[in-house]
């Protein structure tokens, strides 16, 4: 019997326990796998007849077996893994529960999303939190323009800690190849200088302003020169030989005179290049390598001819897979894949808007308050479904970047409207008459009795009175999953708030 193998830690349990019936197994060479095994196919009296032993006897082993198992390959949560030495708090709650404790170190962390929705707010942010653990220090590698260090200074002084700007190492990179130079050379010497954990952050704020071009690689010999030196260091690897020769193949077999696609090769290499080296840096230093990345248009959701969007519906369609790594919930990737026009959604949006602006124009005799009550639910039902769906952007870099980032997060960024009261509508409509008795106080009309003839809002303009921004931030992917969140295929968004203090 096998049991030293399967369930050491039981094993004199079961021999005590089931003494004659673990000697019967023994004598006729039936393991553990052979009894599991016929366990599941219902062929446990086939094995009773062999040994001439009760079937209530070995069904009552077999299921303290299985209990056993259970019990000894029990998964441990992964919070009694993670330290606090191996993780960044972001300083936002809801965000380091689903993180596990936040930002991981060994890792790239890309944090994307589009203009203004707050990218560089939450690196400096996360340049602050950094330092709370035993004064650590980090490396700020701007690329777009000068570190706005009035706005990180604030952040600072509202920080109820005592944090050092002096901790926060910062260098600007105005063009491509001097962007490669830090990143490749600079940064290596920088971090070994100094013993390892003296730095647990690096911040690239952002990857793809110098890259997003799609000729940035071929109009820098620089980094064309670095390319082939990687490949001169790979000739004697046989799946880089095997990997090179069917591109060489497909370029000359059709892509022959193809300039676009050659470009498109040398910065898909180029950018492989960069990943392995910010990766191998994160591991050897034991860092946090927190990226910003832009992100580019939405893809369209309908279009004239259908048969422009061949293979929709297949699965590893390279949109359906580049929506997965851009943080697109099942619903967006299924309605853009499934059906590009008169999707529920759309037709639920229709419909709203429709039935609002049929409040506008309507003319019947309502009581008015009623009819602002009905305005007020469209417009909020409206936002509603219109921001249900996770927005489709995609990262910029590309499928091939995006798909070998281990941790992501997407910032988004709403408005939601704020609708007038039913007083100041009502004094839109009939406007307070200047008076100059201060005990004539009681001229106003309320809205209720506003002639239900007239109807006080006409367009949606005269409803809004401005607009309120509305943040989300959502794990995309992340290397540690925890435990209520293990059987989700999706994180969901988180509402956060920006202050003086940052996101939280």
């Amino acid at each position: 019997m096998d049991l030293h193998q399967q369930i050491p830690t039981h094993l004199n349990y079961i021999e005590n326990k089931f003494s004659t019936l673990s000697l019967a197994f023994d004598s006729y060479g039936i393991t553990i796998s052979d009894l599991l095994i016929a366990s599941v196919n219902s062929n446990l009296i086939s094995i009773s007849k062999k040994i001439g032993r009760s079937l209530i006897e070995i069904n009552n082993y077999v299921k303290v077996v299985k209990e056993l198992i259970n019990d000894q390959n029990k998964p441990t949560s992964i919070d009694t893994h993670i330290k606090d030495d191996m993780v960044i708090p972001s300083g936002i709650g809801d965000l380091d529960i689903q993180l596990n404790g936040g930002i991981p170190l060994g890792y790239i962390t890309e944090i994307f999303g589009a203009s203004g929705c707050g990218k560089s707010q939450l690196l400096f942010q996360l340049a602050i939190q950094a330092q709370l653990n035993e004064r650590k220090r980090s490396i700020y590698i701007s690329t777009e323009s000068i570190l706005e260090t009035r706005r990180l200074n604030e952040m600072i002084a509202n920080h109820p800690r005592d944090i050092l700007m002096d901790n926060i190492d910062y260098v600007y990179c105005d063009d491509l190849e001097s962007q490669d130079h830090i990143l490749m050379t600079q940064l290596p010497v920088k971090l070994s200088q100094h013993p390892r954990g003296t730095f647990n952050a690096i911040f690239i704020d952002s990857i793809g302003h110098h890259l997003r071009r799609e000729d940035s690689i071929t109009n820098e010999k620089y980094l064309l020169d670095r390319i082939e030196e990687q490949e001169a260091l790979m000739q004697d690897d046989d799946v880089f030989k095997e990997i090179s020769t069917k591109n060489h193949q497909q370029l000359q077999k059709f892509f022959k005179s193809d300039l676009l696609y050659q470009t498109r090769i040398n910065k898909r290499k180029y950018l492989m290049l960069l990943q392995r080296h910010l990766i191998e840096l994160a591991q050897t230093y034991n860092v946090a390598v927190i990226i910003a990345n832009q992100v580019s248009d939405q893809p369209a959701n309908e279009d004239s001819n259908i048969q422009n969007y061949l293979g929709n519906d297949d699965p590893i369609n390279f949109n359906y897979q580049l929506g997965q790594f851009s943080g697109w919930d099942n619903e967006t990737i299924s309605k853009f894949q499934h059906s590009f026009s008169n999707s529920s959604s759309e037709t639920t949006v229709d419909t709203l808007y429709s039935e609002l602006m049929h409040s506008f124009n309507k003319r019947a005799k309502t009581n008015q308050s009623d009819t602002y009550n009905k305005q007020e639910s469209l417009v909020s039902q409206l936002h509603h479904v219109q921001n249900r769906e996770t927005k489709r952007i995609i990262p910029s870099l590309g499928y091939t970047w995006a798909k070998n980032i281990g941790c992501k997060l997407l910032l988004l960024k709403n408005y939601k409207p704020i609708l007038k009261d039913k007083l100041e509508i009502s004094n839109d409509v009939y406007p307070e008459e200047p008076t100059t008795d201060p005990l004539q106080n009681d001229h106003k009309r309320s809205f209720s009795q506003l002639d239900s003839s007239h109807n006080p809002v006409s367009s949606i303009e005269d409803l809004i009175d401005g607009w309120q921004v509305e943040r989300y931030i959502k794990v995309v992917l992340s290397p540690f999953l925890t435990e209520n969140l293990h059987n989700q295929r999706d994180y969901s968004k988180i509402p956060v708030s920006l202050d003086q203090h940052g996101f939280h």
